[in-house]
């Protein structure tokens, strides 16, 4: 083995839009990472690699890489390396190229977790277990993609390097994931929904996206699908929480959207729908949030004393991209 892509390396692969879909995974059984020194003529080789799968130049000046050992550091420019003494679990590494490896989305995940805040750590495996890739550049605009992973198999990697540095945070982080984002904006509005009160969230338990719900016989005549998947769903409530972003501001859409709830509405469903503009307005999205409390039964009484600054802190952290 010559090199392991690593840490924020391998989450510019995991971004890059022309990155194979398929890539070969080692080791087949737990064992330690055994690598060598770095190469100059390897980190060039990486470079071009990930520039051939979208990754900006500016963003391949320097290359993290695990190495296996302290005495196989290097200290140079272009180049940043970390010490993984551990045994790996099976299937942890990707393999790129002849000597070119990369750890796999799930070990992503856990070395952000040395780098990342807890509401980025949240934020970046909702996009992991979502099916959506973000920009490399601010203000980009972000692409449909397959999911990478699924927040149980986070877990279950996390548990398994329990003894890694960061595994106890991003097993925190994993708790407040949700499979089945397939925007940012629904990442947004969901983690407002499930992080914890302290943090200024609503703390609500048994939420699910992307969640599929078939038509009743009863209510067949009054649409024309045959199911409906929510963004968001809270089963204690029979809740489905929908993002409302500019295609549903087109004439048809509407009319869909009206025989979609004429029909849920008939099989005992509510519907809460946050359009886009009501997110950016701090009042306008008070409201929302308190009317999905009055469904689901939060009562005020439960709620810290400074709920409302922690609760306008969090929209201003998920809206931050936005709002600048």
């Amino acid at each position: 083995m010559s090199i392991v892509l690593s840490h924020s390396t391998a989450l510019q692969l995991y971004r890059a839009p022309a990155r194979p879909s398929s890539m070969p995974t080692f080791p087949q059984t737990a064992r330690p990472l055994k690598t060598g020194a770095p190469q100059e003529t390897d980190i060039a080789r990486a470079r071009t690699l990930l520039a051939s799968y979208g990754v900006p130049d500016q963003m391949l000046e320097t290359i993290d890489v695990l190495v296996s050992h302290q005495k196989e550091r290097r200290r140079r420019a272009g180049v940043r390396c970390h010490v993984c003494a551990i045994e790996l679990p099976p299937q942890s590494l990707v393999q790129l190229d002849a000597g070119i490896f990369a750890v796999d989305p799930r070990f992503c995940a856990l070395l952000a977790a040395q780098s990342l805040s807890r509401l980025e750590l949240v934020e970046y495996f909702f996009e992991l277990c979502g099916s959506y890739a973000l920009p490399f550049e601010e203000g980009g605009e972000y692409r449909d993609a397959a999911p990478l992973a699924n927040v149980a198999s986070l877990e279950s990697f996390f548990r398994a390097m329990s003894g890694s540095r960061g595994a106890t945070k991003a097993l925190w982080a994993a708790r407040y994931t949700r499979d089945g984002s397939r925007s940012p904006m629904e990442t947004s509005t969901t983690m407002t929904l499930v992080l914890p009160k302290r943090l200024g969230g609503l703390g609500i338990r048994g939420v699910r996206m992307d969640r599929r719900i078939a038509i009743a016989t009863s209510a067949r005549r009054m649409t024309r699908r045959g199911c409906f998947y929510a963004d968001v769903y809270i089963e204690s409530a029979r809740l489905l929480i929908e993002y409302m972003g500019m295609r549903h501001e087109e004439e048809r859409r509407q009319v869909e959207d009206g025989e979609r709830d004429n029909a849920l509405d008939a099989m005992g469903y509510h519907v809460v729908r946050i359009w886009r503009w009501a997110l950016f307005d701090k009042a306008s999205y008070r409201r929302i949030l308190e009317k999905i409390c009055v469904q689901v039964g939060l009562r005020a009484s439960r709620f810290p004393p400074d709920f409302a600054d922690r609760q306008e802190e969090l929209r201003r952290f998920v809206l931050r991209a936005w709002l600048k």
